[in-house]
């Protein structure tokens, strides 16, 4: 019994570190820091503009508190807003119409959207306002429209990744699943 619960931490340990390999593998970085998806160089190479989602850096150093009251936090709110819009702003200046087409930002400026070039891009990686670059990626749903995949402020969900983690999630399943059916037939009780 003891065997089969450290097999299956182990297992569960294994496969945790895979997927976090796997993952890391996705990203690289800049000189200044910039988080930036490793296919979107392989994307630029057979287009002159893809479409990519500009994540900005937090320099607020404003924090919101479960201890704030709910008028605090809205003003808190407004105050972060107003500094991520205004680093956008400064960003979007530093890049041309060759460079870069703007599309969108969420309403709190945290992120925007466009087309880049290659040397649009390369801007981007050495601007140290900038988080991250993630290629912006669309799924088609029965034949309709490109729809792009959700992002919500702070969280972007890619469906590969989503895939990986349902994936993971059968696998623990199916090794909990035969751990149990395991106990149950050495230990001839019905387990529930």
């Amino acid at each position: 019994m003891k065997k089969n619960l450290v097999f299956g931490i182990c297992i569960a340990f294994l496969f945790v570190n895979i997927f976090g390999v796997v993952s890391a593998d996705l990203y690289s970085y800049s000189e200044k820091g910039v988080q930036y998806e490793k296919k979107i160089l392989n994307e630029l190479e057979n287009s002159k503009w893809i479409d990519v989602i500009i994540k900005v850096k937090d320099f607020s150093n404003i924090t919101i508190s479960g201890k704030d009251s709910i008028e605090i936090q809205k003003v808190k709110d407004q105050q972060r807003n107003k500094i991520f819009n205004d680093v956008t702003n400064s960003i979007l200046l530093t890049l041309s119409e060759e460079d870069f087409r703007y599309k969108d930002r969420t309403i709190s400026g945290r992120t925007f959207f466009g087309y880049v070039t290659e040397e649009g891009f390369n801007k981007l990686l050495n601007n140290s306002n900038i988080r991250a670059i993630y290629l912006e990626e669309y799924i088609t749903l029965l034949g309709k429209d490109k729809i792009g995949l959700a992002y919500e402020e702070g969280y972007r969900f890619k469906l590969s990744q989503v895939i990986l983690s349902i994936v993971a999630l059968i696998i623990m399943a199916l090794i909990i699943y035969f751990i149990i059916k395991r106990l149950k037939k050495e230990n001839g009780k019905n387990i529930k």
